[in-house]
């Protein structure tokens, strides 16, 4: 049989008949369901931390600032006329080939790891709200 579900105040309480031979009669589950807050990010990315993240010790470990002028120099073209979107940061497109390269990754499978995974966004110093490159 279907969940019934009812909502009280920040707790979701789920109501199910269950049709078994232990349960004979009519059960309640309650099961306890946060609300979205405002440092649930940053909370999301301690524990992240805690748990040993390799990328973060890659951002932390390499200076990155130093790539730019080389790569600035390199992917500079010269505007073909008005409009168009401007180009990503080249220091981040290169940290995303270092991604690809570590995880094995295509241009699609980055895509979307980069948008699901914070530990991604965060080696790319993107928030949840930025555009990923696609």
């Amino acid at each position: 049989m279907v969940p019934k579900t009812q909502y009280k105040d920040r707790e979701k309480t789920v109501t199910c008949e269950k049709h078994s031979p232990r349960h004979s009669h009519n059960e309640e589950h309650t099961m306890k369901k946060r609300e979205s807050g405002l440092f649930d990010e940053e909370d999301r990315l301690a524990r992240i931390s805690q748990l040993g993240d390799p990328l973060e010790k890659l951002r932390t470990a390499i200076d990155w600032t130093i790539f730019a002028p080389v790569l600035d120099k390199a992917m500079y073209r010269e505007p073909k006329g008005l409009g168009g979107r401007p180009p990503y940061d080249y220091v981040m497109m290169f940290k995303i080939l270092i991604l690809q390269e570590y995880f094995g990754l295509s241009d699609e499978q980055a895509e979307f790891q980069i948008t699901d995974r914070f530990s991604f966004m965060r080696f790319l110093e993107l928030c949840t709200c930025d555009q990923v490159p696609d």
